[in-house]
């Protein structure tokens, strides 16, 4: 019985960490595509961190979870400097194995 036990318990914290890692992935993705976008709408500085930590935390808030693509393709199109969708998601794809690729080294 304790070997199930401890079994159960290396499963709880396998699924734990990697939960956790995904969200941290997720997280660091986002952040990267804030500062692409922030980039491209001619932000810079505290503005430019402002605006990538604003892509995340509208990413995570339950009541208004924006995918944060959608949130920069409307931010980049009121400014004039909009992207084909289809070109920012890939980039939002890279972004995602870019921020994968750091966090595993």
């Amino acid at each position: 019985m304790d070997t199930l036990e401890q079994r159960e318990r290396a499963f709880e914290a396998h699924f734990a960490f990697s939960e956790h890692l995904a969200f941290t992935v997720a997280t660091y993705r986002n952040r990267l595509l804030g500062l692409w976008a922030g980039e491209r709408l001619g932000l810079s500085g505290a503005a430019l961190d402002a605006y990538a930590q604003d892509v995340v935390h509208q990413s995570l808030e339950p009541k208004c979870a924006l995918d944060p693509v959608e949130r920069v393709c409307r931010d980049l199109m009121a400014r004039g400097c909009g992207e084909p969708e289809g070109d920012i998601r890939q980039r939002f794809l890279a972004f995602g194995q870019t921020a994968a690729d750091r966090l595993a080294a």
